[in-house]
């Protein structure tokens, strides 16, 4: 599936994809449940992409599934993701100069190295079950096994919630609507090739 049967695909299912959107936010609210909630998002989003429907009802079926289960390596995903962020931010604003700014730059490149593996991360567990230690190890292997989803599927995933965050309080109505529902299917697009050939089969 390239990007305009992928737009496509998100066109025929916009209104489902709202409700994704609106669903997840909602789960996430007790941010204790955010890994399960983006667990579920990664299992709505393979089965959209593999046509199997009722998209809303999987979601809510891997959400309380996935509710303990997705917590340990969740966290520890999302905790490394928002120490490099918080590294970038930091180096950005600490100084002027070149150090400062080539730490931020390598703090952003870390960000988005562990973004790519939270994907493969919550895409793993929506679909197989693997203990804490092959869900973190895996989801680092892949980023490094498969590059081309970082520069096509996965930077598309990754740009959208960038792009809402940049443009606020202007992309409120996006971001509550379909910027995140969205960027969950591109990871899902990006990640469910090499978790099928890499991961399920074995």
């Amino acid at each position: 599936m390239e990007y305009p049967r992928f737009f496509r695909l998100c066109w025929d299912n916009l209104l489902t994809l709202m409700g994704l959107n609106l669903l997840f936010l909602v789960c996430s609210v007790p941010l204790v449940t955010l890994p399960a909630s983006l667990t579920a998002l990664a299992g709505a989003g393979q089965a959209l992409l593999e046509g199997e429907g009722a998209a809303l009802r999987h979601f809510l079926r891997v959400f309380r599934r996935e509710l303990f289960r997705a917590m340990p390596a969740g966290f520890a995903i999302l905790l490394l993701e928002a120490a490099a962020v918080w590294g970038c931010l930091f180096y950005r604003g600490a100084s002027t100069g070149l150090l400062p700014m080539a730490l931020s730059v390598f703090c952003l490149v870390c960000a988005y190295i562990v973004f790519c593996a939270g994907a493969y991360c919550f895409n793993m567990l929506a679909r197989v079950e693997l203990s804490f230690a092959g869900l973190v190890r895996n989801s680092f292997a892949l980023v490094f096994m498969c590059p081309r989803p970082l520069f096509t599927w996965l930077l598309l995933s990754f740009m959208l919630p960038l792009a809402g965050a940049f443009l606020l309080p202007h992309s409120v109505p996006l971001l509550a609507l379909l910027l995140i529902s969205g960027s969950g299917l591109a990871a899902a697009r990006g990640t469910l090739p090499a978790v099928c050939e890499y991961v399920e089969r074995k």
